[in-house]
């Protein structure tokens, strides 16, 4: 499944402060693979079986480590309810937090770590407490992580945080859950502030986003448009390739805006068949065009409404001297240097391509068996990780002609790992970095099959 534009709203709030999807096989996609992070995101679990999930050290905070001191805190025998009400009373929420029953020794005082947080440590030898902690916040509709010594929790409007870890006793402290519970208000519809506001379908600021493209697409508009809004997104850290956020706030019209894309010769792709409301990817690759749309209800600083993103891609013009080029072929292993099961390495001239097996299921090469699949065509894995490097030049663009039959998506879906923008002509797939690099490296999302390289220099 792909990544949703609209999934990074807040990125895109962030980088407005201080903005994509990837683009499939066969156009043109931009990508800055460089400051990507994997993310952990948990559904909502069952009250009747909560069931949990592995732990990853990445998503928690470092744990608390303050000791009991009497001074600080009150002492209550339950969970406090009602002072953690008050303390929730003093922000204006939209979120509620929920009552918890639990009969333990705790304490618990507002503390300031360079910002406001309630902390509290009950007093428990039984790490189940967590689950009995969890439920009422499930309930609630927050969205829970839980493991045996951990839980989080995260409010629908992502106003309220609960961290808490079952820690065991040491020389200060007996065995004890501490928890914090940060609140901050979410101010409703803070993206409105950089958006622009148009009467109807905002024709002349799509034409000034096809223009500053210089691109001479056009797409289809929606019909009964009171109002819409726009922003174009430049200074997103994951593309580079800019692209147009049309915001249509109202009723749930997605079906009908793909009809209108098919009428206009557009390819749609459907994201995920289980989604409340359908999601689409369209497709015009002859233009370099990609769409994005979809209906989603109030949330990331918007109301409820339509989605739709357009990105024009920027194409890749010829290399600046065509005869600064290096070459590798694939039809024999004359360049092959280096042939492992867990490295391969191929060069000529400047020119050095290397596979590594990284995370791959694969060995480099694939099967011995029968010699490996090192030519005639060199076969590249999933998970499998290649750099293309060039020794005292930079790289001007990198062309690898590919088997069509088996496609160009595992090197072209890649995982890059600097800023490039990457162009698809049936099995040829042109690679150009954004700055000026002298090593590329990438890892390939499925299988695919190089015959030849062409690395033009500068």
């Amino acid at each position: 499944m792909k990544t949703k534009k609209v999934l990074l709203l807040l990125s895109l709030a962030a980088v407005l402060l201080g903005g994509c999807n990837e683009k499939r096989d066969s156009s043109s996609s931009s990508k800055d693979s460089s400051a990507a992070t994997e993310t952990t995101t948990s559904s909502s679990l069952p009250s009747s079986e909560l069931s949990t999930t592995e732990s990853s050290d990445e998503l928690y905070p470092p744990e608390p480590t303050t000791i009991i001191d009497d001074d600080t805190y009150t002492i209550s025998t339950s969970w406090p309810n009602s002072a953690l009400q008050a303390y929730a009373a003093t922000f204006d929420l939209k979120d509620t937090l929920p009552n918890v029953t639990l009969e333990r020794k705790i304490y618990h005082a507002i503390l300031d770590w360079g910002y406001d947080f309630y902390f509290l440590k009950v007093i428990t030898d039984d790490a189940d407490d967590l689950l009995d902690i969890a439920l009422p916040f499930e309930d609630a509709g927050y969205d829970i992580t839980l493991d045996d010594e951990y839980l989080y929790a995260l409010s629908v409007h992502e106003e309220i945080q609960l961290y808490a870890y079952y820690l065991p006793a040491n020389i200060v402290e007996p065995n004890r859950i501490e928890i914090m519970l940060f609140i901050e208000e979410v101010a409703e519809d803070y993206l409105f502030d950089y958006l622009d506001e148009h009467d109807g379908w905002p024709s002349d600021a799509l034409a000034s986003y096809f223009a500053l493209k210089n691109s001479t697409s056009t797409i289809p508009s929606l019909s009964d448009v009171t109002v819409s809004y726009t922003l174009l997104i430049d200074e997103d850290p994951y593309f580079p390739d800019p692209y147009f956020l049309i915001f249509i706030p109202g009723s749930e019209r997605t079906l009908e805006y793909k009809a209108l894309l098919e009428n206009d010769n557009f390819e749609l792709e459907l994201d995920d068949p289980d989604d409340i409301y359908p999601y689409y990817y369209a497709y015009k690759d002859a233009e370099n065009l990609e769409l994005e749309f979809g209906y989603y209800e109030s949330g990331e600083g918007l109301p409820a409404g339509m989605h739709i993103y357009i990105t024009a891609y920027t194409v890749i013009e010829p290399p600046a001297n065509s005869e600064q080029v290096y070459r590798l072929d694939f039809n024999s292993t004359s360049t092959l240097t280096t042939a492992t099961d867990n490295l391969g390495v191929w060069e000529t001239d400047a020119l050095t391509m290397t596979i590594k097996k990284a995370d791959s299921t694969v060995f480099v090469g694939g099967d011995k068996s029968n010699g490996g699949y090192w030519h005639s065509p060199l076969r590249v894995y999933a998970d499998q990780e290649v750099t293309f490097s060039v020794s005292g030049k930079t790289i001007d663009q990198i062309v690898v002609t590919t088997d069509p039959s088996k496609g160009v998506e595992g090197l072209a879906d890649g995982f890059f790992y600097s800023a490039v923008i990457v162009n698809t002509n049936g099995a040829i797939i042109t690679i150009k970095p954004t700055n000026n690099q002298s090593e590329i490296t990438v890892t390939i999302s499925s299988q695919v099959r190089f015959l030849s390289l062409e690395v033009y220099y500068a």
